[in-house]
């Protein structure tokens, strides 16, 4: 009997004692179900919206939150939809807080972020936050009737709400059976008219919640008479001054390329040398309006038949040596030349130039232009530069300000964001149209294999620079409500207009009637250096033994070095006396010789290359829980 009463014992103290720790750790589960799987709750949260007649709702928050464990304060974030609405206004009396705004995954929609509390303090136990912002809503483009659609509540509130009390007080009188509540998850329908107070008139709701769960909210809704918003803040007025822009500067810079950009075909001039007195730099300058690396490399063969260096084969390198100084009666950029290359020493390997060489190099380059001005006259007419900086200066314009507007049309939330972005787009557009212009310039005097990366690069850069305006501002055009709000049809325009400026901007620029008579000379130049038979020149070495020598520089300049080299394969050149250092017996090819003038060129170039681098649509209505304006998220952090 006694051994059986203890066996009891036994059992009931094994029960006791299992009841005790399953009612702590009961106790223990419910608190931390209590507290929330995030470590504080939401006891209240109640809001106060005022409707004015313009469309404006005034938001008042007030959130009591419990942190059980330490946080530095919560977060709200505030949808706002370009064309549709905008947050303005916002404020949180009483707290540290910051603000930003963050992209959303919808197109068209971002969040004003609102970042409440200090990161160097925490919180525990209630903490009551008000928060207080303006929605600002856009005039619709519905003719028959206005809407209201109001998130009373966030959908996306992280915690549970134990209760909450929220209010809206309309401008006007509304047919009680106009509205629709909506409450639960996002995209939920369920009929929330049974937590709802409507006064006689429609103009107070108030709504009375209790154990609401997470990411559950709670929308207004009602379809009002036409004409019961007044005043609603209306931004699509700049849309109009942005289309104004884009086909006023294409009109203008048609009308600038018919006035200054065509000036008539040229005529090539056969020629068997080039202009008088013109060096290699001159000549390529004159003929596309650069002076190319390529230029001033061909100086080097030039300064050598007019008798100044000496070049002087030595392996693998080429040395050039002082001879004379050129005469006062040669053009400056010749002698700046000259003095950079023999600086230091009367013989210099063109591997390693004087240190202070590139100063004189970039001087010589910009003298070139200088001296072609002087010597041959202006290559563009002051007027024709003029209009076309004019031009260029339209194109950017209309990139940057077609962004700015017809973002501020669409309710942009990043004016800061647009307007580097209309920056951009113009200058990547405006280094495209660079590439084009060098095209055009170089493509009667250089063989098109070689200049085609110009066009093709110009083509592309200008194709993503037009195409960055295009997309945004079309995007924001659309939601401004424009073209039928097609962002297809809007950013296609914009693009059509942007490429029809700069087709015909980078035609603006027209030489002098000066510089097209010397241009037919160059060209008809080169159209002889390209195809001139044995004979002619034949006849021409035999009256200068030099006539090879003479020519090879200006060949090279115009990309001809090889053809010219290849049409004496059959003449006899004499050799020259300023080359040195390789067997003179078997330098009789002239090949060789345009085979050195081009390594001359790339070893010179190659030098100077290393010292340089040393250095708004309407909106209907939300038909269902969280469809509404405001609304949003938020929680603690």
């Amino acid at each position: 009997m006694l051994r059986s009463i203890l066996e009891h014992k036994k059992i009931a103290l094994v029960v006791a004692i299992g009841a005790i720790l399953l009612f702590f750790g009961f106790g223990e589960v419910t608190a931390a179900a209590a507290s929330g799987s995030q470590g504080y709750t939401t006891p209240e949260f109640n809001v106060t919206a005022v409707a004015d007649e313009d469309h404006v709702f005034h938001i008042t928050e007030e959130i009591t939150v419990d942190f059980q464990t330490p946080h530095h304060g919560i977060y709200r974030n505030i949808p706002q939809r370009s064309g549709v609405y905008r947050i303005d206004n916002e404020k949180v009396p009483g707290d540290d807080w910051e603000e930003s705004v963050e992209d959303s995954s919808n197109s068209g929609t971002t969040f004003l972020s609102l970042r409440i509390g200090d990161a160097d303090d925490t919180i525990i136990g209630k903490k009551k936050y008000e928060i207080s912002y303006d929605i600002v809503c856009a005039k619709d483009n519905n003719k028959n009737a206005d809407y209201l659609s109001l998130d009373l509540l966030p959908s996306d509130w992280e915690s549970p709400i134990a209760s909450a009390r929220l209010s809206l007080s309309m401008p006007n009188g509304v047919d009680r059976s106009a509205y629709q509540f909506f409450y639960g998850a996002y995209g939920s329908k369920n009929d929330g008219s049974e937590f709802v107070t409507i006064s006689k008139d429609g103009r107070k709701i108030s709504a009375e919640l209790s154990d609401i769960p997470e990411r559950n909210a709670f929308t207004v809704a009602a379809r009002l008479p036409e004409g019961y918003w007044k005043g609603a803040e209306d931004r699509s007025w700049a849309a109009k001054p942005a289309m104004g822009i884009l086909g006023s500067a294409l009109l203008i810079i048609i009308a600038l390329w018919l006035k200054f950009g065509r000036n008539g075909s040229v005529t090539p001039v056969v020629e068997f040398y080039p202009p008088e007195g013109m060096t290699p730099a001159e000549l390529g300058y004159l003929a596309d309006g650069m002076v190319d690396n390529d230029d001033m490399g061909a100086m080097m063969m030039y300064m050598a038949s007019k008798g100044y260096l000496k070049i002087i084969a030595e392996g693998d390198s080429a040395m050039v040596e002082k001879v004379q100084e050129p005469g006062d009666d040669i053009p400056s950029f010749v002698k700046t030349l000259y003095d950079g290359l023999f600086e230091d020493s009367d013989r210099v390997d063109t591997h390693e130039l004087p240190e202070s060489f590139d100063e004189y190099y970039s001087a010589a380059k910009l003298q070139v232009r200088t001296s072609s001005r002087i010597r041959f006259g202006a290559m563009y007419s002051p007027a024709s530069r003029a209009a076309s900086f004019v031009a260029h200066a339209l194109i950017f314009l209309e990139c940057l300000l077609s962004v700015l507007l017809f973002g501020y049309a669409g309710y942009s939330a990043h004016p800061d964001e647009n307007l580097i972005v209309g920056m951009i787009g113009g200058l990547i557009t405006l280094g495209g149209m660079v590439f084009m212009s060098i095209y055009r310039a170089k493509k009667r005097t250089s063989k098109k294999s070689s200049i085609m990366v110009y066009l093709i690069l110009g083509m592309i850069m200008a194709a993503i620079g037009m195409l960055i305006t295009a997309l945004f501002a079309g995007s924001y055009a659309a939601f401004a409500g424009t073209m039928g709000g097609s962002v297809v049809a809007q950013s296609a325009f914009i693009f059509i207009v942007l490429a029809l400026s700069v087709i015909f901007a980078i035609r603006v620029k027209s030489r002098s009637p000066e510089s097209m008579l010397l241009w037919g000379r160059i060209i008809g130049f080169r159209n002889f250096i390209r195809d001139a038979e044995y004979d002619r020149l034949k006849v021409l070495s035999d009256e200068n033994p030099e006539y090879f020598f003479d020519i090879l520089p200006y060949a090279h300049v115009l990309g001809m070095a090889t053809k010219w080299s290849e049409k004496f394969a059959d003449i006899d050149v004499p050799i020259p006396d300023w080359y040195s250092g390789v067997d003179q017996s078997t330098v009789m090819n002239t090949l060789y010789y345009g085979s050195m003038m081009k390594d001359i060129s790339t070893n010179f170039l190659s030098s100077v290359s290393t010292m340089s681098d040393s250095g708004g649509g309407g909106f209907s209505g939300g038909s269902f829980s969280g469809g509404g304006f405001g609304g949003g998220g938020g929680g603690a952090w």
